[in-house]
């Protein structure tokens, strides 16, 4: 439970359609160029690096295009462990019946994923990472490549930052509410003294009645 663990759920579900564009783009690369490369005087390590992984990173980015997208979309479902997020807004806006927080959770998450689509993709078509490791590159082409780097990586930390739960920078206390009966009440305690124990500062709101659509207003 945690951010923690919701991120490292999401690396490892991410790394499949990563791992498997690159051995196949590997793989794939015609045994003519390898064979005229390695008659050209190219070692083993140049044959990878040169040869092999430059013509396999078209092919590698659309794995990568396609763990971005899906990542970020399923990266909501964290909020039911306690990673916060956007899928807060998602959950809160179910169990309240709160179509305005729904949708705009929804609308948000849809919009990050269209743009780390759009970001991966001028890598994608441009070649830019092609031209990067090539030799032949000018240093325009590079400065244009690093400069596509450093905004998608501003993006995508800003992004991470903003996602992450206010309550995990801030240290604000966190809310412990029930609804009025024996059972919450119990569990409310058993919560409450387990956040306690690890110096997490929370506030008691037990016995809220009518339920869901009282105690998300009154937190």
């Amino acid at each position: 439970v945690g951010l923690k663990n919701a991120l490292l759920v999401l690396v490892l579900y991410g790394l499949l359609p990563i791992v498997h564009s690159t051995y196949n783009a590997l793989k794939e690369v015609r045994e003519e160029v390898i064979k005229a490369a390695i008659g050209l005087g190219c070692n083993p390590k140049e044959l990878f690096f040169k040869v092999r992984f430059l013509l396999a990173i078209p092919q590698i980015l659309v794995g990568l295009r396609i763990a971005v997208v899906m990542l970020v979309a399923m990266a909501g479902i964290g909020a039911l462990i306690g990673a916060g997020g956007l899928g807060q807004a998602i959950f809160r806006g179910l169990n309240t019946q709160n179509t305005t927080l729904l949708v705009a959770g929804s609308l948000i998450i849809a919009l990050f994923s269209v743009l780390a689509d759009k970001f991966v993709s001028v890598f994608q078509h441009e070649n830019a990472l092609q031209r990067l490791f090539s030799q032949n590159a000018t240093q325009k082409q590079k400065r244009r490549v690093y400069l596509n780097l450093a905004v998608f990586l501003f993006l995508l930390l800003a992004s991470a930052l903003w996602l992450i739960p206010r309550n995990a920078i801030e240290e604000k206390p966190l809310v412990v509410a029930t609804k009025p009966s024996s059972e919450q009440y119990i569990l409310g305690e058993i919560l409450s003294l387990l956040l306690e124990k690890h110096h997490i500062p929370i506030k008691r709101a037990f016995g809220i009645g009518g339920g869901t659509m009282n105690i998300h207003p009154a937190l």
